[in-house]
């Protein structure tokens, strides 16, 4: 029995967010559900092939209305602390390894920041 794809959100549409949705957009395991930035024309700019995608310009409201169960969070590191406190502490579990370098205080606010997957 095929398995129902996971619905994933991604924060940030710069380079990295891009690749991450359009690499989510082609697989079968995953439903891209939203894209999220604070840039109006940063969202705008994303390749067509993300125009069906619902885009959000906060954060909170993409958490309530996208019913993602899973967040790509591709912002800046100075950004990633807000972007992972938000989803994390709305219930949702942060996966993987995010290496946080020179700011500590990255991996003392977020859980599992520094001994993810």
């Amino acid at each position: 029995m095929p398995m129902e794809p996971i619905r994933i959100g991604v924060v940030g549409s710069g380079r990295f967010g891009s690749l991450h949705a359009q690499t989510l957009l082609s697989l079968a395991e995953s439903e891209l559900v939203a894209l999220v930035d604070s840039s109006e024309k940063a969202l705008a700019q994303l390749p067509e092939a993300l125009s069906a995608i619902p885009k959000y310009l906060d954060l909170e409201q993409a958490l309530k209305e996208s019913r993602a169960e899973a967040w790509v969070v591709a912002t800046s590191t100075l950004e990633h602390v807000p972007g992972c406190s938000t989803p994390t502490g709305g219930g949702f579990t942060m996966l993987g390894k995010v290496d946080a370098g020179p700011y500590p205080t990255f991996q003392q606010r977020v859980p599992g920041a520094s001994d993810g997957v």
